[in-house]
């Protein structure tokens, strides 16, 4: 089993959420706990040859193909990033992949890869969320369930909110993190919340 080496931020081995940063080739430069145990059960992800894969060879050369792109605008320092779902042989919920760019380091391009499972329930600390955006703390509750993939109206019952209130809160945490969609502000949240420092 290949394993990279340990982020340097202690809480994200705390967290339920998978973060992985690999080169432009989709090879492991770091790793934290929970993505490592995901790739170590192999049902969605997996680590060959020291590379980043899926299961299935299709989702594998689409998480390729989104990491080659991601790498490419890190280079050029433009906007890039996009999600995935992958999905399990064992049949449990499809995992949530987000590929973000990070800022070009002296190795070269390097990406970021979250990876949330939603059986586990990841959810991301409030406070970190409100502090690091100025969110109140409905708008963090709300963006704390975004995270895990889930929809604006899954939300409604669990809060026992009215619709037009729960759109009021998205679209200002959309102005807050300077997103415009759902898929763009989990990657906002995921990043600001895993930056992880190459050793």
């Amino acid at each position: 089993m290949v394993r990279a080496s340990k982020t340097k931020i202690p809480v994200l081995d705390k967290l339920a959420v998978g973060f992985i940063t690999v080169d432009t080739r989709s090879r492991i430069v770091g790793i934290n706990k929970a993505a490592q145990d995901l790739a170590d059960r192999r049902d969605g992800i997996c680590i060959v040859a020291g590379k980043l894969s899926a299961q299935s060879s299709a989702e594998s050369s689409k998480l390729h193909q989104l990491i080659e792109a991601a790498s490419l605008a890190s280079e050029r320092k433009t906007k890039g990033g996009d999600n995935m779902r992958i999905r399990r042989a064992s049949g449990q919920s499809s995992l949530i992949v987000s590929i973000v760019p990070l800022p070009v380091e002296r190795r070269g391009p390097t990406v970021l890869v979250a990876v949330a499972d939603p059986e586990q329930r990841p959810k991301l600390p409030r406070e970190a969320l409100q502090r690091l955006y100025g969110l109140t703390s409905a708008e963090a509750k709300l963006a704390s369930h975004l995270v895990t993939g889930a929809s604006l109206m899954s939300y409604l019952d669990k809060a026992n909110i009215a619709h037009e209130t729960a759109r009021q809160h998205l679209k200002r945490i959309f102005a807050k993190t300077e997103t415009h969609r759902q898929a763009d502000l989990i990657c906002a949240l995921l990043v600001a919340l895993g930056s992880i420092r190459i050793e």
